[in-house]
């Protein structure tokens, strides 16, 4: 069975994680990869949806992949900017003390995706080509959690 045909069976069958994450392993693993199953299921999904990205018109999932968004609707993905004009429109509101708690959970949240971000690319980098950085997975990870609602069978949507 090839890459493309593997891909088309997890389509039909079941549409949820555990048949992505075989397809994908069974694709990745044997060429070294670390398991997927060493990661959560949202950076399972982070991993394989970057990587799909990255395919572009030779990914199988290529046009659901481009009706995506270019930057994930997240607070913490968001410019500097963007995000000082969204929280200055909520200061009367919130009031200033209620605008610096949301900025600083923001860039906490900002700081842990990016680290979570750098160690993706560390471990699967090598993998799955140089276009697998860092900046692609924290972008896959912004579509991932922003399409899910927070249970494991919602991230079937995916």
């Amino acid at each position: 069975m090839t890459h493309s045909s593997q891909r088309l069976t997890l389509i039909r069958t079941h549409r949820n994680s555990e048949v992505a994450r075989h397809g994908f392993s069974s694709h990745y693993e044997p060429k070294g990869a670390p398991p997927l199953s060493e990661l959560d299921e949202v950076s399972q999904l982070a991993v394989m949806l970057a990587h799909e990205r990255l395919e572009g018109p030779d990914s199988f999932y290529e046009p659901y992949v481009s009706s995506l968004p270019i930057s994930a609707p997240c607070a913490w993905s968001m410019p500097a900017e963007e995000l000082d004009a969204k929280l200055d429109a909520l200061r009367a509101r919130l009031g200033e003390r209620g605008v610096e708690a949301w900025r600083g959970e923001v860039q906490r949240n900002r700081s842990a995706m990016q680290r979570h971000a750098e160690g993706a690319e560390s471990r699967y980098r090598r993998h799955l080509g140089s276009s697998f950085t860092a900046e692609a997975f924290f972008w896959a990870m912004g579509m991932v959690l922003s399409r899910s609602f927070g249970s494991h069978t919602s991230l079937a949507l995916m």
